[in-house]
């Protein structure tokens, strides 16, 4: 009878051996899976912050140039305002058309 037992026992312990290796087989490919989809965000995350890092850079160098590209416009208009003044001051010429040949002219009087 001891040894019924005996035996009984081990046939239990082998089929709970055995359903215990297929269940640590079964973790271990869901754990895999687990640890690729993380390392793939990892680098999904990493990249986009290197993409977005130079995204930032581009976009500082772009508001630089259109800061630089502003000023200079002003500064035209800042000098095209002075040489407009001076253009006032200054006594109006008649202003003279030329015929077709060139030769005779014509004075435009200011109206």
């Amino acid at each position: 009878m001891e040894m019924m037992n005996v035996m009984y026992e081990l046939a239990t312990t082998k089929s709970a051996l055995e359903m215990a290796e297929t269940t640590i087989r079964k973790q271990r490919g869901k754990l895999m899976r687990k640890n690729l989809l993380i390392a793939g965000l990892l680098w999904f995350g990493l990249t986009s912050c290197k993409i977005l890092g130079e995204v930032d850079k581009k976009l500082r160098d772009a508001e630089t140039h259109v800061r630089e590209t502003e000023a200079e416009l002003a500064m035209m208009h800042h000098n095209y305002d002075l040489h407009g003044e001076e253009q006032k001051d200054a006594p109006a010429a008649p202003e003279k058309d030329t015929c077709c040949d060139g030769c005779a002219t014509i004075t435009k009087k200011d109206v």
